[in-house]
């Protein structure tokens, strides 16, 4: 590749990357239900897209990246779980707080996205906050299309029912 055709490369990867940042955090958000954390996984993401990008680039950035996202998130929520586990172990009866809970109280949908299972929570996420389409969330989260439809779709329904609770009670 030529120096002028990498600057190319780079300059059309940079603008993805302007156009599509916002939208990666917003779906890291309704994933991970806090913001800075939501942050530091898009962020991540992207950096590990830009560097694979170098070596063999992408056809398609932006799904590569909101899959490197739902991929952190379950990562991080696995190490939480394990620290967790192994907090409680250590001093039984003394629970571990949850730094999140204060960010995630003062978003509306955070809460009731937490209660969801995490591929449901992903599918509702990508579909509904990021704005994919069912193809390309089946490809973010290596399901079939009839996975994603059937996963948004009781997600939004368990969703609503979950705001009658909380508004009822």
């Amino acid at each position: 590749m030529t120096k002028t055709a990498a600057a190319e490369d780079v300059a059309a990867f940079e603008h993805v990357y302007r156009s599509a940042y916002a939208g990666t955090v917003r779906a890291a958000i309704g994933l991970c239900g806090d913001r800075h954390e939501a942050e530091e996984v898009a962020q991540q993401a992207w950096t590990n897209a830009y560097r694979r990008h170098l070596r063999s680039p992408l056809e398609d950035v932006v799904p590569y990246v909101h899959r490197a996202v739902v991929n952190e998130v379950r990562s991080r929520a696995r190490r939480a779980a394990v620290v967790r586990a192994h907090a409680r172990l250590r001093r039984p009866g003394v629970a571990v707080a949850d730094a999140s809970d204060a960010v995630a109280d003062r978003l509306v949908l955070a809460p009731l996205l937490a209660r969801l299972p995490l591929r449901m929570r992903a599918a509702v996420v990508l579909r509904v906050v990021a704005d994919l389409s069912v193809a390309q969330t089946a490809t973010v989260l290596d399901i079939t299309e009839g996975a994603v439809k059937s996963a948004t779709s009781r997600g939004l329904a368990r969703l609503r029912a979950l705001q009658e609770e909380t508004t009822d009670g």
